[in-house]
């Protein structure tokens, strides 16, 4: 159960998110040249499934043969202690906290030019990480204009295996924040519960996987997108592998009700 102490926490982070966008310098048509010491990209967490019998190189098959899937892929910039890690939406990719629909800088590049390194995530079976343990079927679906950014699931949505590629991933990077969007909500508090190295989470528009603590979790609410339920409650230490260092970890978290792209106005900040 969240404190005051937590609750204040929270409202600090949400207020100094939104005067550090209010602080960024106004977004010409042209933007301004921006320079970053490093930048690249890796694959992190997921598994690896083996099968059985001999391998022939002479007559390869599918006999002994390995399939790695269910990692995360991972976009940095300038990589320095405290990063910012962006995990997308449903249907989205990181390419969501790239740019905007119509064009203007989205948090990637806005944040990078407070001198803040950026790590954008693909989730395990998504775009860039679309190797899946699981099989699915992909259909065909009609876009529009906003659409066309959409990429589908190439396996079963799964918290679970998100947020275990997430954890893997802030092991790697170390302390960071988390920024999360939409779906990406239920995800982005699992890692927070695995990982240690999850200082704060700002979630935007949250949509997914609300955590409530025992005996407290609400009741089904009716929505347009189906039946919403509370999809995971108290984890104890045995369930995630927390030591007691680990739950008494101080996290802050800020919801915020407004799509990535919805607070960047049109004109950008001045």
């Amino acid at each position: 159960m969240c404190s005051r102490n937590q609750f204040v926490a929270s409202m600090v982070v949400m207020a100094g998110l939104l005067s550090l966008a209010a602080a960024m310098p106004h977004q010409a048509t042209k933007f301004e040249p921006l320079t970053i010491q490093e930048q690249g990209s890796f694959a992190v967490g997921g598994t690896v499934a083996k099968t059985s019998g001999t391998y022939d190189n002479n007559k390869p098959t599918t006999e002994a043969q390995n399939f790695h899937g269910d990692h995360l892929y991972a976009f940095y910039q300038d990589p320095k202690p405290l990063p910012i890690v962006m995990l997308h939406g449903a249907y989205q990719s990181g390419r969501s906290w790239e740019t905007t629909s119509d064009g203007r800088e989205g948090f990637q590049t806005m944040f990078l030019r407070r001198h803040f390194p950026v790590y954008i995530v693909d989730q395990p079976r998504r775009g860039r990480a679309g190797n899946s343990t699981v099989a699915a079927t992909v259909q065909p679906a009609p876009f529009d204009q906003f659409f066309r950014s959409v990429t589908p699931n190439t396996g079963p949505y799964d918290a679970g295996v998100i947020s275990d590629a997430m954890a893997a991933l802030f092991a790697k990077t170390g302390s960071g924040i988390l920024f999360s969007h939409s779906q990406a909500g239920g995800p982005g508090w699992l890692t927070a519960i695995k990982s240690e190295n999850v200082e704060g989470i700002a979630a935007l528009e949250p949509g997914s996987g609300f955590i409530f603590p025992e005996g407290e979790l609400p009741d089904e609410m009716p929505s347009a997108a189906g039946t919403l339920r509370p999809e995971a409650g108290f984890y104890s230490a045995v369930d995630t592998g927390m030591n007691a260092a680990t739950k008494s970890h101080s996290r802050s978290v800020a919801c915020i009700s407004k799509r990535p792209a919805d607070i960047i106005p049109p004109g950008g900040f001045s």
